[in-house]
């Protein structure tokens, strides 16, 4: 499908792919279909900015559970080493969320979506939407 994509459409977005599975995969099976052209690659992922990270991933894993089963995405998990899609959500303070969506810059995604919903609480949801409004002009 990702050949595919790349031949017919303008890029792909994904879900619960790390920057892992967008380096060594997405991008380059992207790019082949492309015939080596640029393609967009946009990457979703469930992103918190927190002080409080552990409480934040078990929220995120009990979220997020239904993914760890679904072999589409059990398959994308597997490639990017993570057990639980908890394991690929972005969720730290501030400086740890701007590093890891830099990866995924590095990693070849041209746009993050990030998913906000069941895992921030109130204010977590404020500082997350703070962050990746000052960092939209950046990366």
């Amino acid at each position: 499908m990702l050949r595919l994509c790349g031949e017919l459409t303008d890029g792909t977005i994904t879900w619960l792919a790390g920057p892992r599975t967008l380096a060594e995969h997405i991008v380059p099976t992207l790019s082949a279909g492309a015939g080596g052209q640029h393609r967009e690659v946009i990457a979703g992922l469930p992103i918190c900015v927190t002080d409080a990270p552990d409480e934040v991933r078990a929220r995120a894993a009990t979220n997020l559970a239904f993914f760890d089963s679904v072999p589409s995405y059990r398959t994308i998990l597997d490639r990017e080493g993570a057990r639980t899609a908890a394991d690929v959500a972005i969720i730290g303070d501030e400086r740890h969320v701007e590093r890891e969506l830099t990866r995924l810059a590095d990693a070849g995604a041209t746009q993050v979506i990030a998913n906000l919903s069941g895992v921030p609480t109130p204010e977590e949801h404020a500082r997350t939407i703070t962050l990746l409004g000052a960092l939209s002009t950046h990366l």
